[in-house]
């Protein structure tokens, strides 16, 4: 979905921090190289340590990564850097400013994404506007969605971050096992665990698969910190015959694209037996498709099915490095054996190569969490339009938009940034939104087309794709004085 206007707000000098979080696959093939040798003994083994930085510091590094041509280059800079296990320390919880009576008149679109972390300023400019906007639009409230998440960094696809402590953090550590050099978490659970998300699962009893990644860790006992990547995916039925040849025809043309990394990865199953894999990921920029093949030997030129363990076949994004959009995970459950054949020269039998066909897969569907090229580092945030009644916030619904309030919201975030010196930079919304206001307002009056288009807040609006339900918030960053002393007026 990302326009060029993404990029050019994410490029003009906004200190955006890409964050520590990338996909499980990703995690495999950007191993940390400053983290622990995953073969070295104890509980916390192969979990970088993790660094906590602001997000200024932060942001120079991801954005000369994000320069970097090519997704290959990207992957070894990322892990050059040890970027991975670096976390911003300067953000805010939204959620909590709420609970606590600082952050009056919003709701939030949900309760378990937990990407409600920002600026001090941004939390400042939302306080001092909504406390504006309710003195002339009494009770009404707007709802927050995605803002930053607790560390910053980017909010890849499918990736929910968190960062647990304490007794809780040992137990993950504790359960955690060697997958792909990297500490994780498996478990599957089923539909019926996540009864706050009832309506984005199937039926109750629907297997999920949820792994956890053990990001970076810090501190020990009452001090222990570890960040950690969650993913959830869903299970699908086994495929049809048509579903497995469509899948092998994509992901031979993705392997025949640009192979980015390859390196030998080691896991273990519950008993601790350790075996050695490969792991290679391939991107098709042409097609917008990648995938992250998972074998038993290095790949030749054409994969033998026998040596396969498991392939994540997913969307490519050159502007959001490490996300996986739709991943759906090929697991290879069984192969039915091949018997061998003569060989053609040597008389001798020889095992062919196995085919597609002979083998049962188990799949798995990744969960849709938003991804997004901004929302680094607490200075953009997803905003619910003002809906008729506060009703269906977040929904796609033009006629439920009261345009005449969503646009004094406008006006009033505008002059209550320019107010506090961390003006809005821009406020991103659909083309169809744009044009229900344009056809919603009347010809002459106070609040006519022509007079809101003299607005300053008007000339903010830009246009971008997938803003139908929600409006797109982005500040100019503050100095450090002014996040503290923003700090200082929300008493945090």
């Amino acid at each position: 979905m990302v326009p060029d206007l993404l990029t050019r707000l994410a490029t003009r000098g906004h200190n955006l921090c890409f964050g520590v979080v990338l996909g499980i696959a990703t995690a495999a093939f950007s191993f940390d190289a400053d983290a622990a040798d995953p073969r070295t003994r104890g509980p916390d083994a192969g979990i970088p340590r993790l660094e906590r930085t602001s997000a200024r510091e932060a942001q120079a590094a991801w954005m000369a990564v994000k320069g970097i041509s090519g997704a290959g280059p990207q992957v070894e800079a990322v892990a050059k850097k040890g970027l991975l296990r670096k976390a911003c320390d300067d953000l805010v919880d939204l959620r909590e400013l709420a609970d606590s009576g600082v952050l009056k008149g919003f709701g939030f679109r949900d309760n378990v994404r937990g990407r409600s972390w920002a600026r001090p300023t941004l939390a400042l400019v939302l306080s001092e506007a909504m406390q504006r906007f309710q003195a002339e639009y009494p009770g009404r409230s707007v709802a927050i969605g995605d803002v930053s998440q607790p560390g910053c960094g980017q909010l890849a696809h499918g990736v929910l971050v968190q960062e647990v402590s304490g007794a809780a953090a040992e137990k993950l550590i504790a359960a955690a096992r060697l997958e792909l050099s990297e500490r994780i978490v498996v478990e599957v659970k089923q539909a019926k665990d996540f009864p706050w998300e009832a309506d984005r699962f199937g039926p109750p009893a629907e297997k999920v698969l949820v792994t956890t990644r053990l990001v970076a860790q810090k501190g020990t006992g009452d001090a222990l910190e570890v960040r950690v990547a969650r993913t959830r995916h869903r299970e699908l039925p086994a495929p049809t015959s048509d579903e497995t040849q469509a899948f092998e025809a994509s992901l031979g043309a993705v392997i025949h694209g640009t192979r980015v990394a390859q390196r030998k990865v080691e896991s273990e199953d519950a008993a601790g037996v350790k075996s050695s894999l490969w792991l290679t990921h391939f991107v098709l920029p042409d097609a917008k498709k990648q995938a992250v093949v998972i074998t038993r030997k290095r790949p030749g030129k054409r994969l033998d099915w026998a040596d396969v363990s498991e392939v994540r076949l997913s969307a490519w994004q050159d502007k959001k490095p490490g996300s996986f959009p739709d991943e759906v995970r090929w697991v290879v459950a069984s192969v039915t054996p091949t018997p061998p054949v003569p060989g053609k020269q040597s008389k001798k039998k020889v095992a062919p190569v196995t085919l597609i066909a002979a083998v049962r897969f188990d799949r798995w569907a990744l969960l849709y969490e938003a991804g997004h090229i901004t929302h680094l580092s607490g200075i953009d945030a997803d905003l619910s339009y003002v809906m008729v009644g506060d009703k269906g916030q977040f929904a796609v619904d033009l006629p439920g938009i009261d345009v005449p309030a969503t646009l004094r919201w406008f006006e009033i975030l505008e002059a209550t940034g320019r107010n506090l010196s961390t003006p809005v930079d821009a406020i991103l919304v659909d083309g169809t939104v744009k044009r229900h206001f344009e056809k919603t307002l009347p010809k002459t009056g106070p609040v006519s087309l022509a007079q809101q288009k003299k607005t300053k807040s008007w000339r903010l609006i830009a246009l971008v794709g997938g803003h139908d339900g929600h409006h797109h918030l982005r500040i100019v960053e503050g100095s450090n004085a002014q996040e503290a002393a923003a700090r200082k007026r929300l008493r945090r």
